[in-house]
């Protein structure tokens, strides 16, 4: 696969913190209709509907980066957060 150099890679960088942005926010909607069985200490989890939310919005993300970043054969790195934090690209060799 030849990578495009003449890619703004701080600019790719910046538009994937941006989606990623918008991908926590449509979750921290939901976080407060997480259930919770505090007697019986257990996680009971979203509703259908809402989890069904949650999982659209992590697959348009999950677009977003195979489309923008991997189909582009760069790789996308995140910080303990999940926050967008560097591009890289293998120029020679092979991905481990």
């Amino acid at each position: 696969m030849n990578i495009d150099m003449t890619i703004d890679f701080d600019a790719l960088l910046l538009a994937a913190k941006a989606k990623h942005r918008l991908y926590v926010d449509k979750i921290d909607e939901y976080r407060s209709l997480y259930k919770v069985d505090a007697e019986n200490c257990k996680l009971i989890g979203y509703p259908p509907d809402i989890q069904a939310k949650i999982n659209e919005a992590r697959e348009q993300w999950e677009q977003w980066v195979k489309v923008n970043i991997h189909d582009r054969g760069l790789d996308l790195w995140n910080d303990m957060l999940g926050v967008p934090c560097a591009i890289t690209a293998v120029l020679a060799g092979k991905k481990i």
